[in-house]
């Protein structure tokens, strides 16, 4: 005879696997369907956006914010191109990258790469960098020809410039969302531009209401994809917002009770049946003196009648940092930064904790710098190769290059690096880790931001600039005389690497 089947308790209705998923009283107020992510951007991203200008424009920590992200995405000297062009034995081909790199700086500098002539390539990074941060997303147009060596030029457009507001079914394969035309597989096919209003009055584009189509390879527009199927970009600090908002208007109610606090000192008082015999005027009497205004050191003789009651505002209040603090620490974790950089608060930071807070905020911005470079410097490479090629800009010995197109392609990206926070010690750590080939001094150079050719290229010249002086260039240990002396120890130790080949 067969053992009866176990029975599995079939789950009440409304009972769920996840908590959250819960649908209580409680829980009245959470939502329980979701919807694609363009119709919350289609239905958030103007009031998104005009609050995060506002933000920017009136809250400090906000204006902060952007700078961090110019300061460690883009950098005092910007992201430099170099490149990778290889000879037909595999070696670098020094002639044309020094070319390559030669004619993109020539380009990129101010009065040549923009349409406005008033932004140089890194002005044009950290404008991108910072419209991302602040509206969500760029866009930038890829003008050619141009008045310029390469015959190739860009422009900046204001997001808002794309409406949001502007949807339409085309047919069974396209459709505009948000002013975008999308094929079937969602790729950008066109842009459907607004020209900037001749009214200074006119408050939005979409009032304008003449829209222009850019084919999409005209057009580079960066975002931070956060869903699948977003069309949009989104303003980075959309989560902290509201609490941006908030500290801001409670620190301008705490600075107001606190210059009220300071300012009022106390209020008279008139005893009711000395007033039915006096007129208050506030002048001087031969009895004394209304205050109206202090000076420190001073005492005055009231009119008879009256008294003093001082007033205890309570502020500045000692609660105020330690409320401040929490907050600022919530809102800076939604903008993926470092609150102790971000806020300028180093209060009972030490080494181990600024150090450990500083390596995972530099693998932020080293995403951050790859996304930048992949969303735009890249593209605006590609497109200004052509052009510079076909224009004669790259000039090698003063002629122009006829190499091929694709070998000019092989190009990288060096973004800024970070000065370690105990050079001594990480100085060390570097030194052990090149001796047991770890890792290579190369490596240890991006790392900081430079480029190794240059650090040895430089080296070398200073080398021989010290020989041609007539200076020695290195001190041995021995020829130094504030050297320490070598033990026995110490020279044993030098014989066993020897011997280990080391």
């Amino acid at each position: 005879m067969s053992e009866p089947k176990k029975v599995i308790p079939f789950p009440r209705p409304g009972a769920r696997a996840w908590k959250a998923a819960e649908q209580s009283e409680i829980l009245s107020g959470w939502i329980t369907a979701a919807r694609p992510p363009d119709v919350d951007i289609r239905l958030a991203l103007r009031p998104l956006r005009a609050r995060s200008r506002e933000q920017a424009q009136n809250n400090d920590l906000m204006r902060a914010f952007l700078t961090e992200l110019k300061t460690n995405i883009v950098g005092a000297q910007g992201i430099r191109l170099q490149g990778r062009a290889r000879m037909v034995n595999g070696k670098p081909n020094k002639r044309i990258n020094d070319a390559v790199e030669q004619a993109w700086k020539r380009w990129a500098r101010r009065g040549s790469c923009d349409v406005t002539g008033q932004l140089s390539f890194r002005d044009l990074c950290n404008l991108a960098t910072e419209t991302a941060g602040k509206d969500g997303e760029f866009f930038i147009r890829k003008v050619t020809p141009w008045d310029n060596e390469a015959g190739f030029a860009l422009q900046m457009v204001d997001a808002e410039a794309v409406d949001v507001g502007f949807d339409k079914d085309l047919d069974a394969d396209q459709r505009i969302v948000m002013g975008v035309q999308l094929d079937q597989w969602r790729r950008p096919v066109t842009y459907y531009l607004t020209d900037e209003p001749s009214n200074p009055y006119m408050q939005t584009y979409a009032l304008h209401n003449k829209r222009k189509p850019v084919p999409a390879a005209e057009i580079i527009h960066g975002y931070l994809p956060e869903w699948c199927w977003q069309t949009r970009g989104v303003p980075w600090a959309a989560s902290g917002l509201w609490r941006l908002k908030m500290l801001g208007g409670y620190e301008e109610a705490a600075v107001t009770g606190a210059r009220v606090a300071a300012s009022k000192m106390g209020f008279y008082s008139l005893d009711p049946e000395a007033a039915a015999q006096q007129q208050l005027e506030g002048v001087r009497t031969d009895a004394g003196t209304l205050v109206k205004e202090a000076e420190p050191g001073t005492m005055e003789e009231l009119p008879p009648g009256y008294s003093v009651n001082t007033v205890d505002w309570g502020w500045p209040n000692a609660d105020h940092g330690s409320f401040m603090k929490p907050v600022m620490r919530n809102i800076a974790a939604g903008l993926g930064v470092s609150y102790p950089s971000w806020g300028r608060d180093l209060e009972g930071v030490n080494y181990s904790s600024l150090r450990h807070g500083a390596l995972a905020e530099r693998d932020i911005w080293r995403g951050l710098q790859r996304w930048l470079i992949e969303w735009l410097l890249q593209p605006v490479y590609d497109a200004w190769l052509p052009a510079a090629v076909m224009s004669g800009a790259i000039k090698a010995n003063g002629r122009p290059i006829s190499q091929d197109i694709s070998v000019l392609r092989e190009v990288s990206w060096q973004p800024r690096g970070w000065q370690w926070v105990d050079p001594l010690k990480e100085g060390q750590a570097a030194e052990q880790a090149v001796r047991l080939r770890t890792r290579s001094i190369s490596s240890f150079i991006r790392e900081r931001g430079d480029d190794p050719e240059e650090v040895w290229e430089e080296m070398a010249a200073d080398r021989d600039k010290l020989i041609a002086l007539g200076i020695e260039p290195e001190m041995s240990a021995a020829q130094d005389p504030a050297a320490p002396a070598e033990d026995e120890d110490e020279d044993e130790d030098e014989d066993a690497d020897a011997m280990d080949g080391r």
